[in-house]
């Protein structure tokens, strides 16, 4: 049977050959699904570094894309990089919805930190 870190595992090898070796040119698809990959697989900086060659590359982010960064760093308690990809996202023009709200917020309550905080973040 196949396992889900072997699907992780495969998605990481196709996606990083598509960045690296193919002559395809990824698109938002590509980049969220492989930052999604990364951050599942607790490889934050694989996450980054993937983040980076998007908009290096003239890929802007999307809603998923903000959601899949708050998704990752939220899962994983790190709540001052969900905080800062939060304020990036309304930075550059996009509107949190729901989703976006409650993976930030659930990122403070996760980890032992208080809800509260998370509310005073949100400016609630």
């Amino acid at each position: 049977a196949i396992s889900v870190v072997d699907i992780g595992v495969a998605l990481i090898t196709d996606g990083e050959w598509i960045l690296k070796a193919s002559k395809f040119r990824p698109d938002i698809l590509c980049y969220n699904i492989l930052m999604d990959a990364y951050g599942r697989s607790n490889q934050f900086l694989e996450t980054e570094r993937v983040f980076q060659l998007m908009r290096n590359s003239r890929c802007l982010p999307n809603e998923d894309t903000f959601n899949v960064l708050l998704r990752a760093y939220g899962n994983a308690g790190l709540t001052h990089k969900a905080e800062s990809i939060f304020y990036l996202m309304q930075k550059l023009g996009y509107e949190p919805g729901n989703l976006h709200i409650m993976s930030f917020f659930l990122s403070f309550c996760s980890y032992g930190f208080k809800c509260f905080l998370g509310l005073h973040a949100l400016r609630l």
